[in-house]
């Protein structure tokens, strides 16, 4: 009974190794990513803003790193776009430089303490 017992906790133990490398792959695929990392106190909502369309991508916690994916129609071939860091319950709202995206690009954004 105990071998029994043995060989489930192994098989268990590996079959949730082999959804942590599908998890991976997910990750790797050819979408534009923006990867954030908030180092403030205040949650922040990020936003993509392409020439005056405004999208929200996705809200990270204070002092937490998250990552969202660009959608596809923004990117197009090649797109210049700006980032939103749109704190909650405040009204400032930092906007970085605009710059050039492609598709299968990793962008980081680093929220620093304000």
């Amino acid at each position: 009974m105990r071998m029994l017992t043995l060989i489930f906790v192994i098989l268990l133990f590996l079959g949730s190794c082999s959804s942590v490398s599908r998890k991976t792959q997910e990750y790797d695929t050819g979408k534009t990513k923006v990867r954030v990392e908030n180092r403030n106190a205040i949650p922040m909502t990020i936003y993509v803003l392409k020439r005056s369309q405004r999208i929200r991508i996705g809200r990270v916690a204070a002092h937490e790193t998250a990552v969202f994916s660009i959608p596809d129609d923004i990117v197009g071939s090649t797109a210049f776009v700006r980032l939103i860091a749109d704190p909650v319950g405040s009204n400032r709202s930092p906007i970085s430089e605009e710059f050039t995206v492609s598709p299968g690009d990793v962008i980081e954004m680093v929220i620093r303490a304000f």
